[in-house]
């Protein structure tokens, strides 16, 4: 009761302070949050040279925007999400300002194309690296052929309804059909008809289909440890990989150990998997704060594809530009939007 009381004295003082005054803003920063997570949203404006908040606007209309903007005419750049309703009421309000991309956004979009360039060439991931020798296992048995099957070594249901729809379609282009035809036959999308079409052989389907990223992936070596020395418990091991940096939940952790349960699993360590995630986090993370192993790991990966070497060379080009925004490169960068 003390405590609840002591709260709210303490509230009360911080809104009775009078509020800072923020003064002009050239270079404005604008962004939506959600009051209500998924019905009510505000709009946040911030001060790019200093970083500070200088006002707040109760929903996120173009109108809205464009009134704020037309009482404050000091905006030069203003930087912004693609959100419509900010590009509207930027160019209604302050048609004078640049419109750019906000940092983050033009790395998290650089971050998600060299992703899927990474997914095109999944099965270069699934190769093992010779800078991982001291980690790898001695399990024979390819961790792709693994992943077609089940704890109980019977084929899995996707993998097994790949190589049939692979067959039927195939068949069926042979005989002549057209592929809207055999969409619709086997009741499938002409997207997912197009792509099993353009597959010559069923294991480029299968690469992409067993060896979806999870997200125990990161942690697979880690909870074999510890599975191993003897800790079976799955809440304890998934608080333990948390403090790791693990986002997921219990339940993913339960399924991962499902086989640890049955008893399919094998004595030594399982070799560190490849992930789509994990080169793109090499990247797009500065080649200085990568280890010697995780260096050595994308270089490997470059010289064993020539594509992902160019990715690798043009990320590394546009990343240190949006970072550091240096004179020289920024000019792209005052752009209008898209």
């Amino acid at each position: 009761m003390a405590i609840d009381t002591c709260k709210d004295t303490l509230l009360r003082l911080i809104r009775a302070l009078p509020l800072p005054s923020s003064g002009p803003a050239p270079h404005l920063g604008v962004d939506e949050f959600a009051v209500r997570r998924g019905r009510t949203y505000a709009t946040i404006l911030i001060d790019m040279a200093t970083h500070h908040p200088v006002d707040v606007l109760t929903d996120r209309a173009a109108a809205t925007f464009a009134s704020r903007l037309r009482d404050h005419p000091e905006a030069q750049i203003i930087c912004r999400d693609r959100t419509g309703s900010f590009r509207d009421g930027a160019q209604i309000g302050a048609p004078q300002a640049g419109q750019v991309a906000d940092a983050w956004l033009l790395l998290n979009s650089l971050a998600q194309a060299v992703g899927r360039v990474i997914s095109r060439h999944r099965a270069d991931l699934l190769q093992p690296l010779t800078s991982h020798d001291g980690l790898t296992d001695n399990d024979p048995t390819p961790e792709g052929h693994r992943r077609e099957l089940d704890i109980h070594g019977r084929p899995r249901p996707l993998v097994a309804r790949t190589r049939e729809r692979h067959q039927q379609i195939h068949e069926r282009i042979a005989r002549g059909d057209g592929l809207r035809a055999i969409a619709r036959d086997l009741q499938l999308s002409r997207s997912t008809v197009s792509r099993f079409a353009r597959a010559e052989q069923v294991d480029e389907l299968l690469i992409a289909a067993v060896n979806r990223p999870t997200l125990t992936d990161d942690y697979r070596v880690y909870l074999h440890h510890r599975w191993m020395e003897g800790c079976t418990n799955a809440s304890a091991l998934t608080r333990e990989i948390q403090r790791l940096g693990y986002q997921g939940d219990l339940n993913t952790v339960r399924r991962h150990l499902k086989a640890y349960r049955a008893g399919a699993i094998q004595t030594a360590a399982p070799s560190p998997h490849l992930t789509v995630r994990r080169v793109t986090d090499w990247i797009m993370r500065r080649p200085e704060d990568l280890t010697d192993v995780e260096r050595k790991g994308l270089e490997e990966l470059c010289e064993r594809n020539r594509m992902l070497g160019t990715t690798v060379e043009y990320a590394r080009r546009l990343a240190p530009m949006v970072r550091e925004g240096g004179a020289d490169d920024r000019g792209w960068c005052r752009k209008r939007a898209p």
